[in-house]
């Protein structure tokens, strides 16, 4: 499989083709039809959901509901292993193609991402339909995925300043809990409410993480998990952001504490950044590269990053890591945090050194997917007389990289477990 539509034209170095090879691996690994066999199964009428075991007999009806960037991926591979046991499905995806919303055992939209459009609306009002009618002995299984807090959507305030607070946040270096903090109490399907919506029936949420720490409540705002932030936790995120006064007669919602609702409520982490990291250590050690997984957690301001990933590779090693870091933006130009990190990591890059961050989706929110970089970028740089400070005032890391052709294009890879990082340096 090669989703980098680039390739050859990156793979400049023999340094730098290894390293995108690893990258792929590491993608391959995670895809629906990869993971989901060795993690969900079917045996004499049980689902075996890791080592959780369900008697599919107790059940008259079993729905299928798929939100985010994985969803129809997954379903399609979930179909085949449960045989046609799925009575309905909805599956609310921004990845796909198109909707097809007439098939007699599924309806497939395709919403919005990552603000909030009336397709989503439409989406959601389908699934809250669902809701009405079901029964104690009826299941649901979720599949929730990266995306999913925009592709489930059904706010309490108007369209307009529900997008705004998240372009608002976004624009100021916000992280994705705080932002799902918010969605959490302005949305009535977040934060655990989807375990009210659907009670008493059974439900099982297999979950793909995109969130750095693989918090479940945070996960596409967590719409089957047991919430613990509050409202007020909600306004000191808007008043963090000095936005209080913008948004001040926006009104919250609490999210269910009633821990009934979790009973019947089954939550599975079915694959994270650690996956991917794991695959890559052993393409890695199969190009005779010494690897190290730094962290799965990697967070914080792309320039602090940058420094940090740096500063750790060693001579002859291979650094591996994973996260999602944040951008404060100033400038009016265009990239993605995986690009800024790049432009960041290039003025603190020496020589022999290779640096590379990709979006695990395979978009890094403007055009490319992420950059691979090293010390000839530098050199490319100064003889096109590029200033790295000037690209980095203006958040203009796809126009810098777009000069030095260093982007990384590529197609939807078909997942997304937020984003990876490989640093290399050569003995």
């Amino acid at each position: 499989m090669s989703f980098i539509k680039n390739f050859s034209q990156i793979a400049k170095t023999k340094e730098r083709e290894i390293l995108l090879k690893i990258l792929e691996a590491g993608i391959e690994f995670c895809l629906p039809k990869n993971i989901f066999p060795k993690k969900v199964k079917l045996k004499n009428k049980n689902l075996i959901v890791l080592d959780k075991k369900f008697n599919l007999k107790k059940f008259k009806k079993i729905y299928f509901v798929g939100i985010g960037k994985m969803a129809n991926s997954s379903y399609l591979v979930l179909k085949k292993i449960l045989k046609e046991k799925i009575d309905f499905a909805y599956i609310l995806d921004p990845t796909i193609k198109k909707s097809k919303t007439k098939n007699s055992k599924s309806k497939i939209y395709k919403v919005s991402h990552p603000l909030v459009k009336k397709i989503n609306l439409k989406a959601t009002k389908e699934v809250l339909k669902l809701a009405q009618n079901i029964k104690e002995d009826d299941l649901i299984i979720f599949l929730i995925s990266g995306g999913g807090s925009a592709s489930l959507s059904f706010p309490l305030i108007d369209l307009n300043s529900y997008n705004e607070i998240f372009k608002e946040l976004t624009k100021r270096g916000a992280d994705i809990k705080e932002i799902n903090t918010l969605r959490k109490h302005l949305d009535l399907v977040k934060g655990g409410s989807l375990a009210k919506i659907f009670f008493p029936a059974t439900i099982i949420s297999l979950i793909i993480s995109d969130v750095v720490g693989d918090d479940l409540s945070f996960i596409a705002s967590g719409p089957t998990i047991y919430d613990k932030t509050s409202v007020l936790e909600a306004r000191n995120i808007l008043k963090k952001y000095k936005l209080e006064k913008k948004f001040k007669d926006i009104k919250f919602l609490e999210t269910p504490k009633e821990k009934k609702y979790f009973k019947k409520v089954y939550n599975f982490l079915i694959l994270s950044n650690k996956d991917a990291l794991s695959s890559m250590k052993i393409k890695a050690k199969k190009f005779g590269l010494n690897s190290e997984i730094l962290s799965d957690k990697i967070q914080g301001n792309v320039k602090e990053v940058a420094k940090k990933l740096i500063s750790k590779v060693k001579p002859k090693k291979l650094l591996l890591a994973g996260g999602e870091t944040t951008v404060k933006i100033k400038g009016k130009g265009k990239g993605g945090r995986n690009q800024e990190l790049c432009l960041w990591a290039l003025k603190n890059l020496k020589k022999d050194e290779v640096f590379l961050a990709f979006a695990s989706d395979g978009l890094d929110f403007y055009k490319a997917s992420g950059a691979i970089i090293d010390f000839e970028t530098k050199m490319l740089a100064e003889k096109l007389n590029l200033s790295i400070d000037k690209y980095l005032q203006n958040n203009d890391s796809f126009h810098f990289f777009l000069k030095t052709k260093d982007l990384i294009f590529s197609k939807p890879t078909g997942i997304n477990i937020a984003d990876l990082y490989l640093v290399f340096k050569k003995g």
